[in-house]
């Protein structure tokens, strides 16, 4: 699969705004870090390497399998930290919460809803592929049009932010990402319109605050700089942006329970532990992606 370097700065940077905008809310002094709409950014980058990373595998298989080592490892010790923190109780609660995408954010990990949103948006990609739709441009823009439309159509009734981004704004943001998929070449030799289309974006997010249509412009802008722009470096040795949300949480309430009432902290612990999971266990996992040799095909010989 492609190696775009630019999406490691730019996953690493969210997922550092995500536990800032948490720890805002648990700790005093905590800095404003928060100039991006964290969650549908993270889910139009997924909507950019989904169908990628399906497209270069063997088979529905060896896509899951794939998928399962790089979500599931961080996601089990996240899960085994909560238990080992604060018990059965409060494990079955996060589980729960994560369950139902966060409603209620019960339990010590509210940022795992999140990643339920987000295999739920796996299962409509499976059916877009088994119906052969995901390369199928002006499906992947009708649909794309419908839940933008969508998006505004809901805020216009129900203004409250947290159900409109789990109903509309993170499917949309998700198709958005597949349409840059879809048209990576084009953008990468039409620069005039690749750059007008970014400025659009960012003029147009300063003029629609606290809408939906703005966090689906931030995307446009951030898949632009992650896929089109040449970034001075091949790819970072290292990607500690997925540990970084799942544990962040659980090691912020724990402190907090402990007395701890500064930011720094928490930070500094989510951010080593965030490092030793990505090479004590994320590494070693993702290494495996090719290792069943039942996914071996004589295409492959």
């Amino acid at each position: 699969m492609k190696s775009y370097p630019g999406f490691d700065v730019i996953r690493h940077v969210l997922a550092i705004q995500v536990m800032f905008w948490h720890y805002q809310y648990m700790f005093a002094n905590t800095p404003d870090f928060h100039f991006l709409d964290m969650v549908p950014c993270f889910l139009a980058i997924s909507g950019f390497f989904i169908p990628q990373s399906f497209a270069s595998s063997r088979n529905w298989g060896h896509f899951l399998w794939k998928r399962a080592l790089r979500v599931l490892p961080a996601f089990i010790c996240a899960l085994t930290l909560v238990f080992a923190l604060f018990g059965l109780r409060v494990l079955v609660e996060t589980l729960h919460n994560y369950a139902i995408l966060g409603w209620f954010n019960k339990g010590k990990d509210p940022a795992l809803w999140s990643l339920e949103a987000e295999e739920i948006i796996y299962v409509g990609f499976a059916v877009l592929y088994l119906a052969g739709a995901y390369r199928i441009k002006w499906l992947v823009w009708s649909l794309t049009v419908c839940a933008v439309i969508g998006s505004e159509l809901v805020f216009k009734r129900d203004p409250d932010y947290d159900s409109l981004l789990r109903s509309t704004v993170l499917p949309a943001a998700f198709l958005i990402g597949n349409l840059f998929y879809l048209h990576i070449e084009t953008l990468k030799k039409k620069t005039v319109l690749t750059w007008s289309l970014f400025t659009v974006a960012f003029v147009a997010c300063l003029a629609t605050p606290d809408r939906p249509i703005n966090a689906l412009l931030q995307c446009v802008a951030i898949l632009i700089l992650g896929s089109v722009v040449s970034w001075p470096f091949k790819r970072m040795p290292f990607d500690m942006s997925y540990g970084i949300y799942v544990y962040h949480f659980p090691i912020a309430f724990y402190l907090q329970a402990h007395g701890v009432g500064e930011w720094w902290p928490a930070a500094i612990v989510s951010l080593l532990v965030a490092a030793g999971s990505w090479w004590g266990v994320e590494r070693f996992a993702i290494g495996l992606k090719n290792w069943t040799p039942h996914w071996k095909t004589a295409a492959d010989e």
